[in-house]
């Protein structure tokens, strides 16, 4: 880069080959059709699951003594097995999503529910990998311990599913469910249950939307995988919240749309290399609010 030129942003080439010896082109061929669901494709981006950065966590896991089998829980797909293809986002348990399933109003756990159902009565790629949380739990060692990382608007597709893992006992399988308020609406789940809470931010550091995320690495780097249940993975959580600060009030203006596109453009009129988490935090350090969605809408739109 020379002088002021503006870095170039980086995009993959269709004919550059992986190391499995397949080019970008012929990986998104061989990723698994809608059609074959019966399912409408939706308006989303694409989403890589697998990337370099997951499969060092992975090699730290293994060092630690776990076993890690990641597995998506996807709402246009189903349950899948993490795999190196290029999968499209879907967002079918959100009511304002142009892919929604839930319409305002609608009992929403029971059709999100019954869409998981559907979902996992269909192959994606005839006799392969389990297409229930039951299924994967029956598939696994004795004894395996199961961590579910799940927002409670996906809760509520995969409840039923759950109840029948914790049906096979826990003998056979640890279920650990970490999820924020109101939880499980079953209460054969609620002793598997492991509460998030916002205040584990001040701890924990990041955005709200990923804490679960965050949450989940931290109990698998402090307890040991002998240990790894709900029991112990509560227990932990109890004693960061204890020492976890409050979260603060700020007291912000919300601006509208066009306050924040007018921000928008003149801040990458100073720098066309600034992302949209950036200008957020700037524009929030400055004493007004967007929410963190309709900022990167109002960015991707500028």
């Amino acid at each position: 880069m020379h002088g002021s030129e503006a870095p170039r942003r980086w995009r993959p080439d269709p004919a550059r080959r992986c190391r499995k010896g397949r080019t970008l082109r012929e990986r998104r061929a061989v990723a698994p059709p809608l059609a074959s669901t019966g399912i409408r494709p939706g308006a989303g981006s694409v989403m890589r699951v697998t990337t370099g950065r997951s499969r060092g966590r992975y090699r730290t896991l293994r060092s630690r003594g776990f076993t890690p089998s990641p597995w998506v829980a996807s709402a246009g797909y189903g349950l899948v097995c993490e795999m190196p293809a290029i999968l499209r986002n879907f967002c079918v348990t959100s009511s304002d999503s142009p892919d929604s399933i839930v319409p305002n109003g609608s009992n929403r756990a029971e059709i999100a529910s019954s869409w998981w159902r559907e979902l996992a009565s269909r192959s994606l790629s005839g006799d392969g990998p389990p297409r229930t949380l039951r299924a994967l739990a029956e598939a696994s060692p004795r004894g395996a311990a199961i961590l579910v990382v799940a927002s409670p608007a996906y809760l509520e597709a995969l409840e039923r599913d759950l109840v029948d893992v914790v049906s096979l006992g826990h003998d056979h399988t640890r279920l650990v469910l970490l999820t924020s308020a109101p939880g499980p609406a079953d209460k054969s789940l609620h002793p598997h249950w492991v509460p998030t809470a916002a205040a584990l931010r001040m701890m924990l550091g990041g955005a709200l939307t990923s804490l679960h995320v965050r949450v989940a690495r931290r109990l698998i780097q402090k307890i040991s995988p002998t240990d790894f249940d709900a029991n112990h993975a509560r227990a932990h959580i109890e004693r960061l919240l204890a020492r976890s600060p409050d979260v603060p009030i700020l007291r912000r203006d919300r601006g509208d749309d066009q306050d924040v596109r007018t921000y928008i453009r003149a801040a990458l009129q100073a720098n066309r290399a600034a992302s949209h988490t950036g200008l957020l935090r700037e524009y929030r350090a400055s004493g007004r609010a967007c929410e963190q969605s309709r900022f990167r809408e109002l960015f991707k739109a500028r």
